[in-house]
């Protein structure tokens, strides 16, 4: 992250998720890589809010030969955090 100004930080987010059926890690579903921007403000001197979206840029399905896992994984998401301090 870089700081862009008093309170605002800007950088990139990288995620790397698996999926898996059934209740141990014994049957491989899938697997995607997630690229995207992340930004981080702090609100007040005891408050914050994190936004991030990512991007599928690389993945596959056990059962699909495509560039992407589009059955296990959306195409984008999005997190929103919020935080207080106390």
């Amino acid at each position: 992250m870089a700081q862009i100004g008093p309170d605002l930080f800007v950088g990139t987010e990288a995620r790397y998720l698996r999926s898996y059926e059934g209740l141990g890690f014994d049957n491989f579903a899938g697997h995607g890589f997630f690229v995207g921007p992340t930004i981080y403000a702090n609100l007040s001197e005891r408050s914050w809010i994190l936004f991030a979206w990512n991007v599928q840029i690389a993945g596959r399905s056990a059962d699909d030969p495509t560039s992407l896992d589009l059955k296990n994984f959306e195409r984008h998401q999005a997190t929103l955090k919020f935080g207080f301090t106390f």
